[in-house]
């Protein structure tokens, strides 16, 4: 196992921070400038090359991440530099620097934007082991997994991109109906639409609860960051979810209003306020419906149609119904339906992995902090 030492940041790393640039005084093209976000322009030059980069100002709970390749670090971000590659190794300082996201992300300060407090971030504790060749053993296996991490990933969106496709080839691009179906109106088609609730969430309750942020701008349901709520018996049929149920998002910004997602788990959900349940009849499947909300050309129309209340987008749920949409044989979509859900299915494979690899790297990671390895 070898002996683990215990250091703080600044007796094994220097912190070097970014530099200022602004956009109106540079023009370029060739490598992104990061802060401590993601990419916010492009410059001709750079000064940094596949670091793990530390957000300074105005964090997100998201504020490490790695960037691969060169790119102009400005200066609302820092790396961290190994003093002595014979001490802590560099990959294994980016390792650590990642795992200790949350703890970098509470050593912020300020009410309305959290700052890192740069003198805490310095006494930053961690432990790795001695040994060096140790170190690089670690790395090896947190490599080859993020490997295959990203392997998975990608895969998942190569499958996305192939029901894109599917859905043209089957049914025609929605913006010139060139299969020429019988067009009608949303309402034609659903049978149920409903608001959720507006009561206060929270960290308890008997039933998960579905919020804006859960569905994504491209059409999927994510069970992260979930809050709970209890309802009354009266409350239940009509403020939860079962599987084959859609939910749009009627209120967000003008970018990500009309996010839609069909929701395909077997437990019983609530959902909130700023979403709207719909139910399709027995003209028009789920997943079709689904699939068309979530089109190229649909998204271009929700923006086009949205109303700016108090800096927030909106779509009522009859706005959302007399949307126009073209309806192919019942069979066809049928036909789509059955490879939606294959493709899920494979999808869903493929994310267990994904989170079997994030398992791998957290228990190691959590291993060399409690001096285990």
């Amino acid at each position: 196992m070898g002996e683990t030492i215990y250091k703080t940041l600044d007796e094994v790393a220097s912190i070097e921070f970014g530099t200022r640039v602004v956009k109106s005084k540079v023009a370029g093209t060739q490598y992104p400038v990061y802060g401590g976000g993601g990419e916010t322009f492009r410059i001709d030059s750079y000064n940094r090359e596949n670091r793990v980069v530390v957000g300074r100002f105005a964090l997100s709970k998201q504020c490490t991440r790695f960037v691969s390749g060169k790119f102009f670090l400005n200066d609302s971000g820092l790396t961290v530099k190994t003093k002595d590659e014979t001490v802590l190794i560099q990959d294994l300082l980016d390792k650590l620097i990642l795992y200790s996201n949350d703890l970098i992300y509470n050593l912020a300060r300020g009410a309305g934007q959290k700052n890192l407090n740069i003198n805490d971030f310095k006494e930053l504790k961690i432990s790795f082991p001695l040994n060096i060749e140790e170190q690089q053993r670690i790395v090896k296996i947190l490599d080859k997994a993020e490997e295959i991490r990203i392997k998975k990933k990608l895969a998942n969106e190569k499958l996305d991109e192939f029901l894109k496709s599917t859905f043209i080839d089957m049914f025609g691009d929605p913006e010139f109906n060139n299969k020429n179906w019988e067009k009608v109106v949303i309402r034609d088609v659903v049978k149920d639409v409903k608001y959720g609730t507006s009561s206060k969430a929270g960290l308890t309750g008997t039933y998960p609860i579905l919020r804006m942020g859960n569905l994504t701008y491209n059409g999927a349901i994510v069970l992260d960051d979930l809050k709970y709520i209890d309802l009354k018996e009266s409350e239940i049929d009509k403020y939860t979810v079962h599987k084959g149920d859609i939910l749009f998002n009627r209120t967000n910004s003008k970018e990500l209003v009309g996010k839609t997602a069909v929701y395909r788990g077997t437990n019983t959900v609530a959902f909130a306020g700023y979403l709207v349940r719909v139910r399709t009849n027995n003209l028009a499947h789920y997943e079709f419906l689904s699939a068309f909300m979530n089109s190229s050309y649909m998204k271009k129309k929700l923006q086009m149609k949205c109303k700016n209340i108090v800096g927030m987008a909106n779509i009522n749920a009859q706005e959302f119904q007399d949307f126009d949409i073209y309806l192919p044989p019942i069979d066809l979509q049928n036909q789509f339906a059955q490879i939606v859900q294959k493709v899920e299915a494979q999808k869903e494979k493929n994310q267990k992995v994904i989170e079997q690899m994030d398992n791998l790297f957290n228990s190691l990671m959590q291993q060399a902090f409690n001096g285990e390895l």
